[in-house]
């Protein structure tokens, strides 16, 4: 949530919505202040900040959030460039079903973090290749489970495994 990635992602012409840290320091014009010092909000409530930037030299400006949804015992700080705060909401609620694909393709599947490529080229080969292999493996779960190769792979009693993974044990 830096600034230099929202600057590349501004740079790109990019949608972004961003959870930061409550102790992060947003400037509003030349007023400086952290998200905690924001009063607490009631669930299912936002508070929307406009055209606030990071402390550090050369931030661009953006939109804060502090949101407190009733499935968080705690506010969520997030940072956008949406205009509406619901629609950035509604894109931020789709990050858990974005962060199950990233898992796959690292720790609990294809394990690329430990690839150590660091050239750009070869980093776009490798999620390509990784991407393809995953519609494969998901469609090889989806077979598992249609036809009853579930209680081959895995436990009878339930099913707690994502289609990846079942896929992978397929």
């Amino acid at each position: 949530d830096g600034s230099n990635l929202i600057t590349t992602i501004k740079q790109n012409g990019w949608s972004f919505v961003l959870r930061t840290s409550k102790n992060r320091i947003l400037l509003e014009q030349d007023d400086s202040f952290s998200f905690r010092s924001v009063c607490p909000l009631h669930h299912e409530e936002y508070f929307w900040i406009p055209n606030v930037r990071y402390d550090q030299a050369n931030s661009p400006q953006f939109d804060a959030i502090v949101w407190h949804n009733k499935e968080y015992q705690d506010p969520i700080y997030l940072v956008t460039n949406i205009e509406l705060a619901r629609e950035a909401l509604f894109w931020y609620r789709k990050r858990f079903k974005i962060e199950t694909l990233f898992s796959d393709k690292k720790s609990r599947g294809f394990n690329i973090h430990k690839s150590h490529i660091s050239d750009p080229e070869r980093v776009a080969r490798l999620l390509i290749v990784t991407a393809l292999a995953y519609i494969f493996i998901i469609y090889f779960g989806i077979h598992a489970t249609t036809h009853g190769y579930v209680n081959k792979i895995h436990r009878t009693d339930r099913c707690d495994l994502s289609l990846f993974t079942l896929g992978l044990r397929a």
